[in-house]
């Protein structure tokens, strides 16, 4: 199956787990289905990867009072993100569903939006520099103003390396840089899975891996 089938399978059990604790009822068993093949409709590739909307507009039936609302709302976002980077998926703003009122059918609406996400990895320099957080999954790391993670010293290239989430661990691969990305001192020559405590250098410029 690939990767875009596994996300709506997954994605869908986990929206219909989350409606059916949130609030003791089924909602249409179609929800998660509809939700994320509109999701993966509009994906698109960018340099860091497949990227998935961010903002989640469904309409379908009769919706509960704010509170009830709202709490149902966080379960399906926490369930998103879940998965979403389960998969390796980026985003790049935090996930926002919202359910409105419609009729017996879900009608979905996607959007992406750019906003700030909470930092899951921390690099710290070698040489005591101030630490450097990753907040984006599929992290373009480099000297480039324009990438997710900016590494400004020597030999870094401008797109050195990618970091990443994807099924339950931490990957990190080179993206054609000038002077190449190494953990543990191993060039990175494909993909290479990152630890806590790793030592990575993109080019002469060493951190140190962790968690945020």
């Amino acid at each position: 199956m690939s990767k875009g089938g596994d996300l709506q399978r997954k994605l869908g059990d986990l929206l219909e787990r989350a409606v059916t604790l949130a609030t003791g009822r089924n909602r249409p068993p179609d929800l998660g289905t509809v939700l994320l093949g509109e999701a993966e409709r509009c994906v698109v590739e960018g340099p860091a990867g497949p990227t998935i909307p961010n903002v989640f507009v469904v309409a379908a039936g009769e919706i509960p009072e704010p509170p009830e609302r709202a709490a149902i709302e966080r379960r399906l976002e926490d369930h998103i993100v879940e998965a979403a980077v389960y998969l390796g998926r980026r985003f790049d703003g935090p996930i926002d569903v919202r359910l409105a009122p419609g009729g017996r059918r879900p009608e979905i609406e996607t959007a992406f939006a750019v906003g700030d996400l909470p930092a899951w990895a921390v690099l710290t320099a070698a040489d005591d520099d101030e630490p450097v957080t990753v907040h984006h999954n599929r992290a373009v790391i480099g000297r480039s103003k324009d990438g997710d993670v900016i590494v400004n010293r020597d030999g870094v290239s401008r797109k050195h390396a990618l970091l990443w989430r994807e099924a339950g661990r931490v990957w990190i691969a080179d993206l054609q840089s000038a002077n190449g990305t190494y953990v543990n001192g191993d060039p990175v020559y494909d993909v290479v899975e990152v630890r806590r405590s790793d030592l990575i250098l993109f080019g002469n410029a060493g951190f140190v891996f962790g968690m945020a």
